[in-house]
């Protein structure tokens, strides 16, 4: 099973379905310097390797992959980008270059991922267009998930389109929740859960998160942190009261 991961960052995508397709041949394309040291790093031994290129301008040269998975820059479509948003984005290009290189390559099954904002009025029939492009090609599955819906200790929204080759004779429905606020079929995993073992390696206590942004917003440490962003200013914070003191630190 060959896959390749546009946009791959430092690796997210790749280890997930290194981990669910044992044996997998995993290649990774980023033009980010450091994010592919550290994907090369850290993935190497699960049978991925990246390079770096720049996508607009990288091509397949002939390779044939059974999945393309991906998540283009979302800062053209994020709600916290307005000023130059959409087109006016410099990266902008790489959404329709993703779309261009599974058009070109044709997989088996595709993978998209970005944020919500891309359904919001202005954006959504960018994506639909897109979508239609391969519509006669391959079956569509399409849904907006939270990742604490799936045992992730932050609240994550994300567009989420999955394609199967027609041809292939397979379709795709989404998994059901794991985790829901009401715990049905169980709680939301929290933040101070998810870090018992570095609370107790540390001796410190997991109080809550909030945002660098908004300090004055802190969520009980019961609850999934709030969503992690790429910028350093977006971080949720995990605040550590260290008994000795009784100060509170900041943990990114």
């Amino acid at each position: 099973m060959k896959i390749l991961d546009l946009y791959c960052g430092m690796g997210g995508f790749s280890l997930g379905f290194a981990l669910a397709l044992e044996g997998a041949e995993i290649h990774g394309v980023d033009i980010d310097r450091y994010a592919v040291e550290t994907y090369n790093l850290n993935l190497g031994g699960f049978g991925c390797g990246a390079e770096r290129a720049d996508l607009l301008v990288w091509m397949s040269s002939g390779k044939s992959f059974d999945i393309v998975v991906g998540g283009p820059p979302c800062q053209p479509f994020s709600s916290l980008n307005r000023a130059t948003s959409g087109e006016r984005h410099p990266l902008f290009p790489t959404f329709r270059r993703y779309f261009e290189l599974v058009r070109e390559i044709r997989p088996r099954a595709f993978v998209f991922e970005n944020v919500p904002g891309l359904l919001n009025s202005g954006f959504r029939e960018l994506l639909e267009a897109q979508l239609l492009s391969l519509g006669r090609e391959y079956r569509l599955s399409r849904g907006l998930l939270n990742a604490a819906h799936y045992g992730v200790p932050q609240t994550r929204a994300r567009v989420i389109v999955v394609g199967i080759r027609r041809d292939g004779g397979k379709t795709f429905s989404f998994p059901r929740p794991t985790h829901s606020e009401t715990g049905t079929p169980r709680m939301w995993l929290g933040a101070r859960e998810a870090l018992s073992g570095l609370a107790v390696a540390f001796s410190v206590m997991v109080a809550g998160t909030t945002r660098r942004s908004s300090p004055n917003l802190v969520r009980a440490a019961d609850s999934p942190s709030f969503t992690v962003a790429a910028r350093f200013t977006g971080y949720a914070v995990i605040y550590l009261p260290w008994p000795e003191s009784g100060h509170v630190r900041a943990m990114t």
